[in-house]
Parts: C-alpha cells; structure tokens; sequence
C-alpha cells in the first residue's frame, strides 16, 4: 500500500514529519509504523494535517474513513460511512483492506470511547494494511501508545506566520495582518486561506477598519459547523461577541458585569480559559462562525465590544464610524485627530484608516478628496501600493484633478515600480507650483527621485525650489546632508528640531530620513544621529523594508559581506512582494557587488547584467552606476584594468557634489588606480580633482582615506609616502576593514615599484590578511600575487607574532585596552592621551604584531607573553 504526501503540506513539526508519515503508508511499513499520533495544541493545524492526509489518499486511489469527537461520541462522516462498511466486511473476509482512518480529536471522546476504539483500531492495525492517523491535543492523555511514531504539531509563531505570509504574497496593511494572525493563532492554512481572501479584495475592502465580512472556506470548516450545531441564540450571540472581541480587539477588551458574554453549558465545550479571559479552542469554529455572521450582525456586535471597558478610543472611535452611515459630519473631528494618535503610536495604517473613514462621513467634497489624498500618501509610504492605486482610480473615473499628495504618492509609486524618474520629476514640480500644494510629501518625493537619478544637478535643482519654502525640519536636515559647509551651531539646531518633527512618526519622514541616511558616509556623524530618528520611525511594511536596507548596507560597510549578502536578498525578495522593479534592481546590483569581492565572477556578473538591463529598460541611474561599480570592482580585483578604465572613462562624471548612492566612495579608488596602471595619469587626477571639488570644505574621514590614497597612487610629485600613511592613520581597520585593505594594497605596490620591496610585503600581508577575513577571495588572490612578487613566502596566520617584537610600556597598555574592547576615546581618557596619539600608536602596532583588526590584538599579545 502506497499513498503520495504532498511536499507542500501547509503543517509545521519536527524535521521528519513526512518521512514518518510515508513510512506508515508505504506497503512495506511495520505494525508500528503504520499507527501515527499526531499531536499539538489549539491552532496547531492538527485537522488541516489530517485533511492534507485524506485529499492525498483519495487522490491515490485509497478508502478513508473520517472521525472526529462530538460531545464525546465518535462520529463517522457521511462520505465515510460507505468506506467503512466496505473496511468491515472486509476484515470478515479476511481481505486486505486498502483504507486510511483519520481520528480528530481522539483525546476529546469519553474514557469508554477511547477504550474501544483502541482496541479496535489496535486490531485493524495488526491483521490489515490499515492505516491509523488519530490527531490529540496532548499525546499523554493517550494511554498505552507511548511507543507509537508521532508527530507533533506546533502553531506558527508571529515571525513564522509573517514570513509565511511573504512567501504567499499576502499584501495587506500592518493592522490587518495583526488581525490575521489573532484569528489564525498559527494555523498555516487558516493563514493562507484568509489571507488570500482579504488580499484579493477591493482596497477599499482592504484598507477599512474592520473586515465587512469574513470568506467562507468550504469544506475545510464544514466540520466546524457541526460544533455551532445546537446553540441557542444567547449562546450564539456569546460566542460572536467572543470571536469579534479576540480577532478585532485583541486583549484591549475588559468585560464589566453587563456587557460580559455568558457562556452557557452549550458552549462550554468550545472555549477554555486563558490568560486573558475565555477563547476558542478550535480556530475553525471561530472562522466558520464569523464568516456566516451577516454584515450588519457584524457592525452591531462590534458595536458592542467597543463600548466596553478597557478599549483604547481610536478602536472605539473607529468601531463607532464603521457602523455609521454616510456623511456623519460629527464623527468627522474625531477621526482626524485619530490621525495624529496614530503616528504617535507608530500606527500608520490605523491613520490611513482614520482619514478613509472621515473621507467617507464627510459632507465636502473638496475636504474628502484631500482626506482620501493624505491617505493615499500613507500607503505609498508604508507600502500599500494598492491604496494608491485605487485612489489614482478613483480620482480619473469622476474626472477630478489629483491632489498635490497623491500627485506626491503616485510619483512615488511610480518611481519604485518602473523608475521612471523624468516623468516623475515633471508631474511633482508642476504639483509643487499649486498654491494648495502639500509641500512636504511632494518634496519626499522628488528627493527620492533624485537619489535614484544619482545626479548632483538634480539635486541642486531640488535645493533650489525647496530653499523659499516652509519646510519641515526633517526634510532641512536631507538638505543638509547635501550641504557640508553649514555652520555648526545652525546643524545643532536644526538636528534637534528634526528630532522633535521625527517623533510623529509619520512615514514620508521616515522615508526622507531614510534617503538621508545613504547619502552620508559611514564616517560620518551626522549618520548616527540620523540613524537614532529613523530607530524610532516605526518598522511597518515600506518602513520595514528600508530598514533591512540599512542594515545591509551596514554590514557591507562594516566588511561582513556574507551578513550583508543575506540582508540583500531579504531586500530583493520584499521588493518583489511589492512589484518594485526599482528596487529589486537595485538590491541585485549591490548583491553583485558583494558577489564580485567574494570572487564569484558568474553570480557577480549575471546580478549586474540583469540590474544593468532593468536600467536600461526602465531608468534610475543609480541602479546601471551601482552594476557597473561591481563589474569595475571584479575586473580591478583581477588585473583587468583596460577594462575597468573604459567604464570609468564612459561614465558620467558627478556634477555639482559628492553622492554615496550607498555604497561609499571606493569606486574612486578603482577608478584612479586602473587610469594609474595605463598610465593614463591625466584621467586619474581630473577624477580626483572633480571629487575634492565636490566634497566641500569639510569632509569625512572615510572620504579623505580614499582621497589621500588617489592621490598617491597617482604619485605626481606629492610625498606618496606620507600621503598613505596619513590615509591609513585616517580610519581604523575595523569601521573599514575593506577600503583600509585596499589602501594597504595600493600602497604596497607603490613601495614595491619604489623599490621598498621589505616594507611592500608587510602591507600586502596585511592587505591579505583582512581580505581572507572578509571573504573577499579575488581580493586576496590578488595580495598574495602581488606578496609574491615582491618575494615573500606567504601570508602568516593573523594570530603568527614574531617573538622578537618589542613594545614600549604604553604601546602595551594602549594594545591590552584595544584589544578589550575600548574605543580609541575611551584609552586616551584612561592613559591621559589624545585621541589622535592613541591611533598613532594602533596605527604602528598592528603590522608590528601582524594583525588586521582589534579582536586579532589579544592572541598577539598573548603570544608575546603580554598581560591583559
């Protein structure tokens, strides 16, 4: 006997769930084999697994008997009751019975009940080929089946349910998402089938409140039905007052005396007591009870939970004008200043609520287009794209004119999807010119069209627009980011006041604090600042997404590119969720960069091809410049400098000011020393001249390093030497373990051709040292050539000190405090140094011991024989 288990069996348990499941059906299964307990809690998907079961038997040919508890009676299904006459006779016949037996809720039948269908199943079991499947809530209330196979069954957690979803493409507000999981409590099928349900659904549908209805699932809460058989009305009206209070209210309800349902002996059996107060036990029934509930039922019952203690206001309020009729004027008030609660309490999708609803009892026409509007630019922002979509809809049926902010959030939209940022940037200026014009979401808009255009004039042209306007702070503090020259105390000030405008939490500042946030450099410390604002943004959707970003970049940065290369992919496969073309393309060109350090040309090389074509197709610069950074990267890496040279000398030079675009300025390095290797010097310098000229007068010290080490791999008659040592006494190995790399390499080609061949080697250990450490593969090819070249031997292990190494007293106590953790500020406190003295002295000290990074530190000084 042989039966088929779909790999995608929608139930969560131990690594070998389906193996121990083929293993019962197989026709060379054991006695033993061939009896399964499966076992979990409320919500665990027991009687989902059990279906899955039964469609495969069917679908295979086999006879399945059903079984289930009612009221502590086992009950057979009607479709069974056939197939299990024909198990009977022919067990009589002493026939081999080709027949699954499905049992939910076994633990659930009276003593009696359990005693007999033991036995009777222990006897199919031995003397046929039948199959038992009985599913328990807890497997020791199944005595004498200690020994059987069993799988047990868990619920989905928060994170799992919500990774589901993604995976199923559920796209749905943050609040609803949080109202799905409260009524699937883990349940992977009641995930995805209501998710799709409530996903398919008119935005409108989408974005309420509260869901009008809930979908009707068929067969698979047919069973549940049967639970709610026999209730009496009060008994029903409880048990919809439960179920509206714990999908929609979740635990912000407190029942007083009057207002509690009273669960009568009928529906006992369905609930159990919790922390929080009385619960479904099945999930099923909870569904199939809301699902059959009639829309107005639905509105009144909600009603009712509302007004009772304990429920925050917004959900009263919100409650209140779900059951309201059309152009209730007083609700209106109230709603609005929902709005502003809501971000307070990083609630966006609630806001977004909030105005649809006030949108809808208002009586002006001109204040409800602009509520709808402000809704449409909460969506763009937080993700609902299909907000914006229906209200672009909406705005072009009745032939009216678009709001500047939905003009601002479809723009938006727009530029993530297809990156069509020319038209984007025409449609946003011309709404910027309306008098009525919402200045602040279109202004986001049009910086995110010029960081993804890439294009110092674009920015400057942005500048210029926004300079007379009454802007908020946080979109002052963009400008900044742009402006290095601002004076101090102004920066102060204006820093403070974007942390004041910031705490509102409304998303197109979290967006513009985002787009903030990559056009600074690493070093600089502005972006720590910036980076505390966006911690208390919120992580909703959209938001969600530029966080990952952020923390992909981070790692790059910070050289743990197998940490940044997973975070990247997370980016590309929640941009996909939500069709952003832009976006995927973008994270595909930076996987490609990451791809190219780690040395795999193929997968390097296919990211940048497919991000270059998108470009080509569809625009955003940024997104072809960060491709092309990746191949320029791989062909410098392994001396493909020709090459590297030809993108450099083809591509646009920056116009008007130094952009990141998020990756940091290495790719000048690439540049210079590929021009350098041709002797192509002339292009070199322009390079390095046209990004003095842009950095302004102030400059970050991650920025400098680079620019230092340009110049002198240049070497047209500046000190060469003393230009990279003052670019690597700029920034410490571990805040850029992979730029201070590089540096090192170029400086030990320079000694090497300078005829230093001793010094040249120390450098390209070092260099190959943090390559390895990194993972960068080809870079580390590459050092250990250029090691050979300059006749060493090898690349000592990092932990390798030479026992004849001498350090002066302070050199050891500046290592020792290093090497325990403590930042460079914090050693010069203690010993009564500068700052600048204690990396002098790091600076010496870490080719001295052979070490690349703080952490290498303490087993070099262990080696030495040295006290920590």
């Amino acid at each position: 006997m042989s039966i088929s288990i779909p790999d995608a069996r929608t139930m969560r348990g131990t690594l070998h769930d389906d193996d121990v499941f083929r293993r019962a059906i197989h026709a060379s299964s054991s006695t033993t084999d061939r009896f399964v307990v499966v076992e979990g809690p409320r919500g665990s998907g027991k009687s989902h697994a059990l279906a899955s079961i039964a469609a495969a038997a069917r679908a295979d040919g086999h006879g399945v008997v059903e079984l289930r508890s009612s009221g502590g009676d086992p009950v057979i299904a009607a479709s069974s009751l056939g197939q299990w006459l024909s198990l009977v006779q022919d067990v009589e016949a002493h026939r081999t019975a080709r027949t699954v037996v499905l049992v939910d809720d076994f633990d659930a039948l009276a003593e009696s009940a359990r005693s007999t269908l033991q036995t009777v199943f222990t006897g199919l079991v031995h003397e046929t080929d039948v199959v038992c499947v009985v599913a328990v809530e807890d497997r020791r209330s199944v005595p004498g089946w200690i020994d059987l196979q069993y799988v047990p069954l868990r619920p989905l957690d928060d994170a799992a349910a919500e990774d589901l979803l993604r995976r199923d493409r559920v796209d749905l507000p943050a609040t609803r998402i949080a109202m799905l999981l409260r009524l699937a409590e883990g349940n992977p099928f009641l995930l995805h089938a209501v998710g799709a349900a409530w996903s398919s659904a008119p935005a409108a549908d989408r974005s309420a409140s509260f869901p009008t209805s809930y979908p009707r699932l068929g067969p698979t809460t047919d069973a549940a039905a049967h639970a709610l058989d026999g209730l009496s009305d009060g008994a029903r009206e409880a048990a919809l007052v439960l179920a509206v209070a714990s999908v929609e209210f979740a635990d912000d309800v407190a029942w007083d005396g009057q207002a509690a349902p009273v669960l009568d002996a009928g529906l006992r059996p369905l609930v159990v007591e919790g922390a929080s107060g009385p619960a479904f036990r099945d999930p099923f029934v909870r569904v199939h009870l809301l699902a059959t509930t009639p829309p107005a039922e639905l509105r009144r019952v909600r009603s009712l939970v509302a007004a009772s203690t304990g429920v925050p206001e917004r959900l009263r309020v919100l409650a209140e004008a779900s059951a309201s009729p059309r152009h209730d004027d007083c609700l209106v008030p109230r709603l609005i200043a929902l709005v502003d609660e809501s971000f307070r309490l990083r609630r966006p999708d609630d806001a977004a609520t909030a105005l649809l609803e006030a949108a809808r009892l208002t009586s002006s026409d001109t204040r409800r287009a602009r509520l709808r509007a402000r809704a449409a630019a909460i969506g763009a922002f937080t993700g609902d794209f299909g907000l914006v979509d229906a209200e672009a809809e909406r705005a072009a049926l009745r032939d009216e004119r678009q709001e500047p902010a939905l003009v601002g959030a479809l723009e938006f939209v727009r530029a993530l999807r297809t990156g069509d940022v020319r038209a984007g940037k025409r449609a946003v200026l011309t709404a910027l010119e309306r008098p009525d014009g919402d200045d602040d979401v279109l202004v986001v808009a049009l910086f995110v069209l010029c960081w993804l255009r890439g294009d110092g004039s674009w920015w400057d042209e942005a500048l210029a627009i926004t300079a007379e306007r009454d802007l908020d702070p946080v979109l002052r503090l963009v400008e900044d980011c742009l402006d290095p020259d601002r004076p101090d105390a102004d920066r102060d000030a204006m820093y403070r006041e974007a942390r004041i405008s910031a705490a509102d939490a409304q998303p197109w500042k979290a967006v513009a604090l985002h787009v903030a946030w990559t056009l600074l450099d690493a070093t600089d410390p502005r972006r720590e600042l910036v980076d505390a604002m966006l911690r208390r943004s919120g992580n909703d959707g959209l938001l969600g997404y530029f966080t990952t970003c952020r923390e992909a970049v981070t790692a790059y940065q910070a050289g743990r590119l197998t940490t940044a290369s997973r975070a990247f992919e997370q980016v590309r496969e929640r941009a996909e969720q939500w069709g952003a073309g832009t976006l995927v393309a973008l994270a595909e060109a930076l996987q490609a960069l990451i791809h190219s350090l780690q040395g795999e040309s193929e997968a390097a090389t296919e990211k940048a091809d497919s991000a270059t074509r998108w470009a080509l197709q569809h625009g955003a610069p940024l997104v072809a410049r960060a491709a092309d950074h990746a191949r320029s990267s791989l062909d410098v890496a392994t001396g493909r400098f020709e090459e590297a040279y030809a993108r450099s000398a083809t591509r646009p030079p920056a116009v008007g000011r130094w952009l990141e675009n998020s990756y940091g300025p290495i790719e000048l390095l690439d540049a210079v020393e590929s021009a350098a290797r041709l002797r192509l010097t002339d292009h070199g310098v322009s390079l390095v001249v046209a990004a003095e000229r842009a950095q302004g007068a102030q400059t970050t010290p991650r920025r400098s390093m680079i620019l230092k080490a340009a110049r002198a791999v240049l070497d047209t008659g500046a000190d060469a030497r003393s230009l990279f040592e003052e670019a690597l006494a700029t920034v410490e190995s571990e805040v850029a373990p992979f730029e201070v790399a590089r540096v090192r390499l170029a400086y030990g080609d320079w000694l090497r051709r300078s005829m230093h061949s001793l010094e040249a080697r120390t450098q390209f250990r070092l260099a190959a040292s943090t390559f390895e450490v990194l993972g960068a593969t080809r870079w580390r090819t590459r050092a250990e050539g250029e090691l050979r070249v300059a006749g060493g031997a090898g690349v000592p292990s990092t932990t390798a000190v030479d026992p004849s190494v001498e350090l002066s007293e302070q050199e050891r106590r500046v290592a020792s405090l290093a090497a325990a953790g403590f930042t460079n500020k914090q050693i010069a406190n203690q010993l009564y140094l500068s700052p600048r003295t204690v990396s002098g002295h790091l600076y010496r000290l870490f080719p001295k011991l052979g070490v690349t990074t703080r952490a290498g530190l303490r087993d070099a000084l262990l080696g030495l024989g040295g006290q920590q």
